[in-house]
């Protein structure tokens, strides 16, 4: 499975979306990058996961309250 990730500015700081193709499989805000890095094998491209950044920058904009994007959840 390949996951690619973005890293999308903000009002908090750098904000990092991990995504595979079946959704968002980790949202890093800029206080947990040295708590967990993202995975070295993961590939950049800021385009990935369009539909969150969009709804991240609504909700940072005061338009949104309830996000509705696909995630891909994996473990216990």
């Amino acid at each position: 499975m390949t996951i690619k990730y973005a890293v999308m500015p903000s009002p908090l700081g750098d904000i990092k979306i991990a995504a595979s193709a079946q959704g968002v499989v980790r949202l890093a805000l800029p206080s947990q990058a040295d708590i967990r890095p993202l995975d070295p094998s993961w590939e950049r491209d800021d385009k990935v996961a369009a539909d969150a950044q969009q709804q991240l920058k609504e909700y940072f904009a005061g338009q949104r309250q309830v996000f509705d994007v696909a995630l891909d959840m994996a473990g216990t």
